[in-house]
């Protein structure tokens, strides 16, 4: 058996907000399985494409690409649909609210514990895309991939807000850094959770990390010096072997542009969207003229001076609330 994972960020450059690390794995009998091809009937990674076929077939479809392009008209409905059908494809359900599906993401409550202005319980799901849509999509998700020997077993995301940040740039020394480490800690949880057979090899697909080309120092000190061998180290890939061989990891420039690195972008940018609708929502109760912040570094310095007096007020520190890098 094959085991997939495959993961990417959202939230890497502003300053307000969490940096949200979304993972996907999958699993296949064929080495060569490839989900974008067996999925490209009702899977589009362009929106043109995607309408062409709901005109079709008036069915609906799913865009599955880069979070920036699925997103990049500012409307959530095609970033959620397509996360919560991959949702109900895994576990058969929807969340009804964003408590719900952080639990379904295996997010750690303890990770935004004390912070009110990140607290999701109010927000019932989905936000815009239409519910009826979902269920058929996720089965049909399932349907495509069981009757090749594949499935999609689970998606994740790991939430690390600004204190936790901030602790680990000072830990690692750079952003790209602190992302790697985060992203090696979230790979090692999925890969825990999968029935690893003597025969079973592990394929984990990353996008790159702030440009970076050297990760072996990272994947030494995370899965030990004497297994990890280095194959390849260079602008457009860096690709390491380890566990004997039995398994192998990749950075990849523009990696969004493979299926599960792409769900992996989009299951993040939603989570973290939703981080920020409650974070905007908690100081417009407040302050209801606020104009709320997408969290981006000149833009948050315009909202932190904003809410500077009640920030004070309240008694929320810099440390929790700022993204030193």
């Amino acid at each position: 058996m094959q085991h997939i994972i495959a993961t990417d960020e959202a939230g890497y450059g502003p300053n307000l907000g969490p940096l949200v690390i979304g993972a996907t794995r999958w699993e296949s009998e064929n080495e060569d399985f490839d989900f974008q091809s067996e999925l490209s009937e009702f899977v589009f990674d362009q929106k043109s494409k995607l309408s062409a076929y709901e005109k079709r077939d008036s069915t609906s479809g799913l865009m599955i690409a880069d979070s920036k392009a699925v997103y990049s008209s500012g409307k959530i409905e095609l970033l959620e649909r397509g996360v919560l059908a991959c949702l109900l494809a895994i576990h058969e359900t929807v969340p009804e609210n964003v408590d719900e599906l952080m639990v379904l993401l295996g997010v750690d409550a303890s990770s935004i514990q004390n912070s009110e202005y990140f607290q999701c319980h109010e927000i019932e799901l989905p936000l815009k895309c239409d519910p009826s849509v979902v269920e058929p999509l996720g089965r049909k998700i399932n349907d495509t991939l069981s009757q090749n020997g594949a499935a999609l077993k689970q998606l994740s995301v790991a939430t690390v807000f600004p204190r936790r940040f901030n602790q680990s740039i000072e830990e690692h020394g750079n952003k790209a850094s602190c992302l790697t480490a985060e992203s090696l800690g979230l790979i090692s949880s999925m890969m825990a959770a999968t029935d690893n057979a003597p025969a079973d090899h592990f394929d984990i697909r990353c996008d790159k990390h702030g440009g970076r080309n050297r990760y072996a120092p990272a994947l030494q000190q995370h899965f030990g010096d004497s297994s990890v061998t280095t194959e390849l180290e260079s602008r457009p890939c860096s690709r390491y072997q380890f566990d004997n061989g039995r398994s192998s990891i990749q950075f990849s420039a523009k990696g969004e542009s493979w299926l599960p690195i792409a769900l992996a972008s989009m299951c993040a940018k939603y989570v973290r969207e939703l981080y920020m609708l409650r974070w905007n929502r908690y100081w417009q109760t407040h302050l209801p003229h606020l104009k709320p912040t997408k969290g981006y570094p000149v833009d948050a310095r315009r909202f932190k001076k904003d809410i500077a007096k009640l920030q004070k007020k309240v008694g929320v520190a810099d440390e929790d609330i700022w993204r030193i890098r």
